[in-house]
């Protein structure tokens, strides 16, 4: 694959630019196509062949792009972080004058992540199991995890620093913030009945405000 793709689609933010060729379009394409393929079939029964059927991409060309099907899994997984936390500031940049809003919409963008994106979420699922038993994959989610944790912790502390909130250790209170979302999104991603979407968010916003000294 060009160094100049690579370097693209691996930057992040730059995934959601508009202004992109038609290689690096085509390369959007079949990470989404890989992360509908893998929630739905699982790693094994996700080829190359079903891929280019579903993109209409050739099979070699879609082979130059991700020469392994692995390679191709961790960008898909550095995607879907990638298009949760765009969910999850997206508001945040109209309420960041006020950091008690500017929680409460962090949250609520995570979970509307999972309404907006199912695919990305069952998609997630599966990359958790795979980190657990891969080290390459448990490698880049601790590096996409703590990326996400260092956001939140400048959220805080920007609250904190207004006198809003009130915690002792920031780097904590962001970590447990985010093992609280993350259990929520789990969930609703794994369960039926009691745990709505909605009652995830509330349950979880509840106690996130508690650990900074607000209520939700």
């Amino acid at each position: 694959m060009p160094t100049k793709n690579k370097e693209y689609l691996a930057s992040g933010a730059d995934v959601f630019d508009l202004d992109i060729s038609k290689s690096q379009k085509q390369q959007l394409k079949i990470v989404e196509a890989a992360i509908a393929s893998f929630a739905k079939n699982g790693i094994e029964k996700t080829t190359y062949t079903s891929l280019a059927k579903q993109c209409r991409i050739s099979r070699p060309l879609i082979h130059h792009y991700f020469p392994t099907l692995d390679s191709l899994f961790l960008l898909a997984a550095r995607f879907a972080r990638e298009t949760l936390l765009k969910c999850a500031l997206e508001k945040v940049a109209v309420d960041s004058g006020r950091p008690e809003k500017f929680l409460e919409s962090y949250i609520d963008g995570c979970f509307n992540w999972v309404e907006r994106f199912p695919d990305q979420a069952k998609f997630w699922m599966l990359y958790f199991y795979q980190a657990s038993l891969n080290k390459l994959a448990h490698d880049k989610n601790s590096e996409l995890v703590g990326r996400g944790q260092a956001r939140l912790e400048q959220l805080l502390k920007s609250g904190q620093a207004n006198g809003v909130f009130k915690f002792e250790d920031a780097a904590a209170t962001a970590k447990t913030i985010q093992i609280l979302i993350t259990g929520g999104i789990v969930g609703v991603c794994t369960e039926t009945g009691y745990l709505t979407l909605k009652k995830a968010k509330n349950l979880v916003k509840a106690a996130a405000f508690s650990l900074v000294g607000r209520a939700a």
